[in-house]
Formats: C-alpha cells, sequence, structure tokens
C-alpha cells in the first residue's frame, strides 16, 4: 500500500519548473490559462513554494480551487510539496481544504493525506486547522493516521493527527487497523503511542491475526515487548 500511494502521488505531482517573473507578467486574462500539461499559473507557483507570485495570482484573479485534469488543486501541490506559507495563502483565498483526487491505484485521496506525505507537521497542522477532515477514509478504507503509520509521517504527525479526533481504532477493509500498521514496523514508539491513545492491543484482522502477531511474524522483538506490556495475548 505505501509504494503504491507514492507512486500515485508521485505520478500526479511531476516537478514541472517555471520561473517567478512567469507568473508575474501573467495578464488578467490569462491567469486561469492553463498550460499544455495541464497546469494553471497558480499550480505551478504553489508547487514552487513561490509564495509572493502566489499571492499576485490570486489578486489579479486566479481560481483557488481550480484542478488539474488528473485532478490536484494547487493547494493539493503545495500541501505535497511541504509549503506551509503556500498553503495558508491559499487557505485565506478560501481554497478548499477537503478537496479529493482520485489515483489509479491508491483509491480517493484528499488533500490532508497528501499534506501526510509531505512529512511537514506545519502544513499537517494547517489543513486540520482550516477544517481538513481527519476521518476521510480511501477506497480500501484507509485514513490519514494509518498513512502517517506506515512511515509517511513522523510520531509528531501522528499525534497531531490522534490530537484532531483521528479515530485510532478505524478498519481497512481488510481488518487491519492502525496498531497492526504499526507492529509490521520497527519503532515501538508509534506502537506506544498509538496504545496511549486508546487503540485496541486484541483486535483482529479479517484473517484472524492481531497486532502481536503480526509484529511476531515480522520478527520485531520491541514491537512484541510494547504490545504485551500493554496487555496484548498470545
Amino acid at each position: 500500500m505505501r509504494l503504491i500511494t507514492v507512486i500515485a502521488i508521485g505520478a500526479l505531482c511531476t516537478c514541472l519548473s517555471v520561473a517567478s517573473s512567469q507568473g508575474a507578467r501573467l495578464l488578467p486574462r490569462h491567469v486561469n490559462q492553463a498550460d499544455q500539461d495541464g497546469y494553471t499559473p497558480l499550480m505551478r507557483a504553489a508547487q514552487r513554494g513561490q509564495v509572493n507570485v502566489v499571492r499576485a495570482l490570486l489578486k489579479s484573479g486566479a481560481a483557488a480551487d481550480a484542478r488539474h485534469p488528473n485532478g490536484p488543486t494547487a493547494l493539493m501541490v503545495a500541501a505535497q510539496k511541504g509549503h506551509v506559507a503556500v498553503a495558508k495563502v491559499l487557505l485565506a483565498a478560501g481554497a478548499n481544504p477537503n478537496v479529493s483526487v482520485m489515483t489509479p491505484h491508491a483509491g480517493e485521496l484528499t488533500t490532508l493525506m497528501w499534506g501526510i506525505m509531505s512529512g511537514n507537521q506545519g502544513v499537517v497542522q494547517t489543513l486540520l486547522k482550516a477544517g481538513a477532515e481527519v476521518n476521510p477514509r480511501t477506497e480500501d478504507g484507509g485514513t490519514p493516521l494509518m498513512m502517517a503509520v506506515q512511515g509517511l509521517g513522523g510520531v509528531e504527525i501522528i499525534n497531531t493527527l490522534l490530537a484532531a479526533g483521528a479515530n485510532v481504532n478505524a478498519r481497512r477493509s481488510n481488518g487491519y487497523t492502525a496498531l497492526m500498521v504499526a507492529a509490521e514496523r520497527f519503532e515501538p514508539q508509534i506502537a506506544r503511542v498509538l496504545i496511549a491513545a486508546g487503540a485496541d492491543v486484541n483486535a483482529k484482522n479479517n484473517f484472524g491475526e492481531t497486532a502481536l502477531s503480526r509484529a511476531s511474524k515480522e520478527g520485531n522483538g520491541a514491537v512484541v515487548t510494547t504490545l504485551k506490556r500493554a496487555g496484548a495475548k498470545e
């Protein structure tokens, strides 16, 4: 899931360069005109983190929520690249933090999920403060928290999501919980954070596996110890 998601997002966020002066010279009637690759000047500036160009384009009438043919908005691009200042300017201009895009392999992904992929806690906090939904679901039932636990966000982002109300016991369609995902990683701190937030240490997936059995199969001794101390049963 992690590899597929990264590939899918990478395909949607192809880095295409643009100079600041290009955005500044655009006439008002051209401010929302997409180039041959489907990117508007605002999307280009957002991808590069050119906050002053973004402000100028918005002031000239750029549509904050214009979409690339593949779905991404300027806010999604800024979030995925970790550009906090750009994200704040776009949100202040009315950009929707809950827009989602359908990817070929990972299903529907929200702007928050894109922000998690940046690994930038500031972006995640900014989106949540602006009203981004903390518990949207992907096609297979995955959540932003699960995405962060998979390794697409650090402990700080995981804590931020939990503090915002992320459902620690949400399940994918195969029954996996965030704790089961964490059990496959060699980072007991993540397991401890989830357990402290109320994760069910004895929940079973559709295959009858628990977080403990998953950690044992992976040879993840540190997480096995953490789970047993929290009451996980064999």
